[in-house]
């Protein structure tokens, strides 16, 4: 999900979640169904930056934004809710220029 489609900016450099990220956020949730009451998640969060490393800083805080979202909301237990900031920089394959906003994982139980 994009950034500009789920985050506002704050005063000072930071970023809240806006009421339609929220709405964006309940519905990926609605259309995962059950499979997130019972599964490990983890919050993949993407920031483009000017300088090189600085882009870390918000992508922690973007998945740290929707993992207390999903705590809050859907009463999801955090531990079972991981988050992993990443740099805005798509592998080529995707003919992508950039990533920037969060991703959603949720990780299947294997049989």
């Amino acid at each position: 999900m994009k950034a500009a489609e789920l985050f506002e900016p704050r005063q000072g450099d930071s970023e809240v979640l806006s009421p339609a990220g929220k709405a964006r956020i309940d519905a990926a949730i609605v259309e995962l169904g059950e499979r997130v009451l019972s599964r490990a998640i983890v919050i993949e969060g993407y920031a483009v930056s000017e300088a090189s490393g600085d882009d870390l800083t918000p992508s922690r805080s973007r998945a740290s934004l929707i993992r207390n979202y999903l705590h809050a909301r859907f009463q999801l237990e955090t531990q079972n809710i991981g988050t992993v900031p990443l740099r805005g920089v798509p592998p080529p394959s995707t003919r992508k220029n950039s990533w920037n906003g969060i991703c959603i994982v949720v990780l299947s139980q294997s049989s």
